[in-house]
C-alpha cells in the first residue's frame, strides 16, 4: 500500500468479451440447427402428405372407374391439348405446342358452330323424332363434373333416341373434344355469343364504369357509375359472372325453341340440365311416363 491507497484489480474484459461472443455464436448455431431440423420435418411431412394425396387420388379414381362399365372409361380419362409433349426431357420436334385461340378466333369458331347447327351421330341414330326427349345441358368450365354427367347419360335407357344439345358460355377445346367423342346419342353444340370470355372489358363482361357490387347507393350516385340508381333488391350491383349465367339460360332457351331448325317445332319433352347434374338410368322412361299421365289427366298442364 502506498500513500494509503488500495489497488483494486480490474476485470479481464477481453476474456469476458470472448466468452460472450462464444455464447452468442453457440446460441445462433443452436437456433439454426433447430430451424433446419424443423424445416426438414416440414418438407418430409409435405412430401408424405403429397404422396398420400396421390395415393388417395389413385384409389379414388380406381374406385370410380370400378363402378363404371369399361366402355365408358374414355369419358373419365383426362386428355388435354394443354399438356406439354415431352420426349426424353425435351419438346418433340414433330409436335407443335398447343396454342389456345385468341378472342377473335373464338368468335369466328362460335359463329361457325351456331350457323352450322351440326348434329353429330345423326347418320347413326337417325333424325330427332317429335316424341323423343330433347336434352339441353348448360356448360361452363367444370369439365370433371361434365365427364360424370356424360357417363350417366351414356348409361340411360333409350338415350340413343334423344338429341343432347350442349350450350356453352366458355370456349374450350378440351371440352369440345370430350363432347365430340360422344358416340351413344345425337349431339349438338351451341355457344352463347355474348360471354365474358369473348367480351372481357365490355358488357356483359366487366366495364370500367361498373358499380362495385357492395357500394352504397348514395356513393354510387356520387361516383356516377353505371346504373347507380338501380341496385338489386339486396342493394347490390351487377356482377358479370353471375349475370352471365342468367343471360346464358334465357339465350339458350330462346335459341332452342325459336332458332334451331331441328328443334323449333319439337313437341316432345324438353329437359334442361347443367354440367354438374347426374341422371338415373331410367330418367327418360320416367319423364315420358309423366308426360303420358299429364296428357291423360290434365291436357293443359305442362311438366
Amino acid at each position: 500500500m502506498a500513500g494509503g491507497r488500495i489497488l483494486i484489480p480490474l476485470p479481464n474484459t477481453r476474456y469476458a468479451l470472448r466468452r460472450r461472443n462464444s455464447l452468442c455464436a453457440k446460441f445462433a448455431i443452436g437456433i439454426f440447427v433447430i430451424c433446419f431440423g424443423l424445416s426438414q420435418l416440414y418438407v418430409l411431412n409435405q412430401t408424405e402428405r403429397t404422396s398420400n394425396m396421390v395415393i388417395e387420388m389413385n384409389f379414388s379414381s380406381a374406385a370410380i372407374l370400378s363402378m363404371v362399365p369399361s366402355i365408358y372409361h374414355k369419358y373419365l380419362t383426362t386428355k388435354t391439348r394443354n399438356q406439354s409433349y415431352v420426349v426424353n426431357g425435351t419438346l418433340s420436334s414433330n409436335i407443335d405446342p398447343y396454342r389456345p385461340p385468341d378472342i377473335e378466333q373464338m368468335q369466328k369458331f362460335i359463329q361457325r358452330y351456331n350457323n352450322l347447327q351440326s348434329i353429330l351421330n345423326e347418320d347413326i341414330f337417325g333424325p330427332l323424332e317429335n316424341d323423343s326427349v330433347l336434352i339441353v345441358v348448360q356448360v361452363h368450365t367444370r369439365i370433371n363434373y361434365l365427364r360424370h354427367l356424360i357417363v350417366s347419360l351414356a348409361q340411360a335407357r333409350d338415350i340413343s333416341r334423344s338429341l343432347v344439345i350442349f350450350s356453352h358460355d366458355y370456349y374450350d377445346e378440351d371440352i369440345n373434344d370430350l363432347i365430340q367423342s360422344i358416340d351413344f346419342c345425337k349431339v349438338m353444340q351451341i355457344f352463347y355469343p355474348h360471354s365474358i370470355q369473348t367480351h372481357p372489358h365490355e358488357f356483359p363482361g366487366v366495364e370500367e364504369d361498373d358499380c362495385p357490387r357492395d357500394i352504397k347507393r348514395d356513393q354510387a350516385i356520387i361516383r356516377k357509375c353505371t346504373n347507380a340508381n338501380y341496385p338489386d333488391l339486396y342493394g347490390h350491383y351487377r356482377e358479370a359472372s353471375f349475370t352471365q349465367t342468367k343471360h346464358h339460360w334465357w339465350w339458350k332457351a330462346n335459341r332452342v325453341f325459336d332458332q334451331i331448325a331441328v328443334t323449333q317445332h319439337h313437341t316432345g319433352p324438353v329437359l334442361f340440365l347443367e354440367e354438374d347434374h347426374y341422371v338415373s338410368e331410367d330418367f327418360i322412361y320416367l319423364l315420358e311416363l309423366m308426360q303420358r299421365k299429364v296428357n291423360e289427366i290434365c291436357s293443359k298442364c305442362n311438366i
